[in-house]
Order: C-alpha cells, then structure tokens, then sequence
C-alpha cells in the first residue's frame, strides 16, 4: 500500500516597499544600514527614511542582491561658492559649482546583440551564437562586456530580428 503526500508551499508574496515589512524585516535592515532598531513599525520605517536608506537599497541586500534595482539619479542643486574663500576672486564676483551626478547602470535592461563576424559558431559566457541564430538577448553586463572585449558584435535592431525569423 502506497501513500502519496501532496506538499504545498505557500508562496509568500515579494514585498515592494518598506510598506510591506514585519517589524523583524524592518529591524534586520536598521541594524544592517546603521539606523535605529526599536521602536514600533512605524518609527522604524521612518527611522530608515531619515537615514536616507532607500528601496532599492533594501532590495539590494535583502531581496534580491544578484538582480539589484538601478536607483533613480537626481542632480542637487548648484553649490554656491563663497569667493572671499578665493584669494584671486574679484570683489562681488558670485561663482556657482555644479558637479554632474552619477549615471546609474541599468541592470535590469535586457539587449540585443548580434554576431557579424563569418564564425560559424561563437561562445559567449552562456550564449551561443551560430550562422543560423546570430542573435542572443542579453542583460546590460554581458552585453557591455561582449561590446568591449570581442569583435564583430554588434546591438542588433529588434527590426533586424524580425526580418531575419520572418
């Protein structure tokens, strides 16, 4: 006589905010980001907040540290300069400073790329590209390293693939 056991595993639901935390998620992120770890869900949450701790960052570490989230990128405002600092600055001169912010790499964005050289078969990481199927779909660090370090790749046009399976 046989049993069978069916097994079934409550999917839990991937949190997206610090919204969707339990007090011991948001207690776990406070002592790991050096914020202040007691307190009720709500001063947790702001406690992250202040600290500048951000979704993503969150996501980063706790969730999902090998497909992280590219934060958003804003400028700050032009620092102003106070020229009595400067020793060669002409009376009432105003100077303003701006630096260029950081521009984020976009992980999750997906490329095409396509093999141009004569190879009839080419492999690359986990790709393979033959004569036959020239084109691979690959996340922007494999696609950016493909670009720099090989010949004869090239970032296909998604109306070049069309035409080619059609």
């Amino acid at each position: 006589m046989s049993t069978n056991v069916i097994v079934t595993a409550a999917l839990e639901k991937k949190p997206k905010s610090f919204k969707d935390l339990k007090k011991e998620q948001l207690v776990a992120a406070a002592e790991y980001f050096g914020t202040e770890s007691e307190g009720n869900v709500e001063s947790l949450r702001a406690d992250l907040a202040d600290g500048g701790i951000t979704w993503a960052m969150y996501h980063n570490v706790f969730i999902d540290p090998d497909n992280p989230i590219a934060e958003a990128v804003t400028p700050d405002e032009p620092a102003k300069v106070d020229v009595e600092d400067w020793t060669d600055a002409q009376e009432g001169e105003t100077v303003t400073v701006t630096t260029a912010p950081a521009v984020p790499v976009l992980t999750q964005e997906k490329y095409l790329i396509k093999m141009v050289r004569e190879n009839p078969y080419f492999e690359f990481k986990k790709y393979k590209f033959t004569q036959e199927k020239p084109y691979a779909i690959m996340d922007a660090k494999d696609a950016q390293e493909i670009l720099s370090t090989e010949r004869d790749f090239r970032q296909a046009f998604p109306d070049e693939l069309q035409e080619f399976y059609s």
